[in-house]
């Protein structure tokens, strides 16, 4: 048996201060450059594995 899916959302601002902007902001742009980083490292490794499956 399977039971019901409910997907609910809530949407909401948040008031925050200078400094919580700045801090927030830092996280935002840690968070994507370890994303990059590791996107690279994916990359690089799939471009030197394709090469021998293509063979």
């Amino acid at each position: 048996m399977r039971w019901p899916v409910v997907l609910q959302a809530y949407r909401f601002a948040l008031d925050l201060t200078m400094v919580q902007v700045a801090v927030l902001r830092s996280y935002c742009g840690a968070q994507r450059f370890a994303y990059n980083w590791g996107f690279s490292r994916v990359k690089a490794n799939l471009v030197p594995r394709q090469a021998t499956l293509i063979r």
